[in-house]
């Protein structure tokens, strides 16, 4: 498999099935408390990115057009273009997992042995079990959604390597670049 992904469409997959943002109190970031039970025990909150609803998402793409993208995955890069080939978004991405439809099986991305070999940051395997097989395209972006949740990503997005395989990518610092 090639580090560098070059493709023309992918799927947007939210990391919840919310259609509203959620709302954290602005009290509840970058403080501390502590337990009525056990004082002593401190529980920090720190900012998190809210992660984006699939109507957040489906909105923003078709706002800045976005045709296809392009992973420089040893980097950890992701970019998305516009059909003039423009760059009009930006984001950090981990590979979490690949799923090939031709024998319906998964393969956690740590243990790709290009992706090993090239320093494709990816998100670890919940355990040793790093492949399985009679796995169906919703288990695989059901085991991809709750590992990017796990990691508080923004989304999940859904890249198609062949025609019938996927690699799912958990997507941080989304943001669209300026011209």
């Amino acid at each position: 498999m090639d580090p560098l992904l070059s493709i023309q469409s992918a799927a947007l997959l939210p990391l919840s099935v919310c259609t509203e943002r959620p709302q954290r109190s602005p009290s509840a970031r970058n403080t501390t408390t502590t337990s009525a039970e056990n004082p002593k025990v401190a529980v920090h909150f720190y900012p998190m990115p809210i992660p984006l609803t699939y109507t957040e998402i489906e909105q923003l793409f078709e706002s800045l057009q976005i045709k296809t993208f392009n992973a420089a995955l040893p980097e950890g890069r992701i970019e998305w273009l516009d059909a003039s080939g423009a760059v009009v978004a930006a984001g950090a991405c981990q590979a979490i997992l690949s799923w090939s439809g031709g024998n319906n099986s998964l393969m956690w991305a740590e243990a790709i042995a290009a992706f090993k070999d090239t320093g494709v940051p990816c998100l670890p395997a919940p355990d040793e079990e790093t492949y399985q097989e009679d796995t169906t395209e919703a288990e695989a972006e059901s085991l991809a959604t709750q590992a990017a949740q796990l990691t508080n990503a923004q989304f999940l997005y859904d890249a198609p390597t062949s025609e019938h395989s996927k690699l799912f990518l958990a997507i941080r610092d989304f943001r669209p670049v300026q011209h």
